[in-house]
């Protein structure tokens, strides 16, 4: 188990990179949030430079850079992404997402 703030910080820069050509304008928004300069390229650089930017100020905090670093077994990806699906928060997620996806998203997090 993992708390919840760094569980955030570890899924935030591969759900960005999912969600990112379904939200670009609100990731190039974070991107300005977070002191990136973002005059002069394009929606979709900023809206992946803002990937970048979060990813880098988990690492400026220290916080684990993936759920294997933060102590979880592989073996407990799949059900977590059974169980993701049972929280209905992510039917607001911007872009459709299936239960494939979320063990992608942990996949790719581990």
């Amino acid at each position: 188990m993992i708390h919840h703030g760094v569980a955030n910080s570890i899924m935030m820069p591969p759900v960005m990179k999912f969600n990112v050509e379904y939200a670009p304008k609100g990731y190039a928004d974070i991107a300005a949030a977070l002191g990136v300069d973002t005059s002069g390229v394009s929606l979709d650089e900023a809206a992946n430079a803002a990937i970048t930017a979060v990813r880098q100020l988990s690492q400026d905090v220290e916080i684990p850079q993936s759920l294997s670093e933060a102590g979880l077994q592989r073996e407990s990806l799949p059900k977590m992404a059974k169980n993701a699906m049972l929280d209905h928060c992510y039917k607001l997620n911007p872009r459709p997402c299936t239960e494939e996806d979320m063990l992608r998203l942990y996949e790719e997090a581990f």
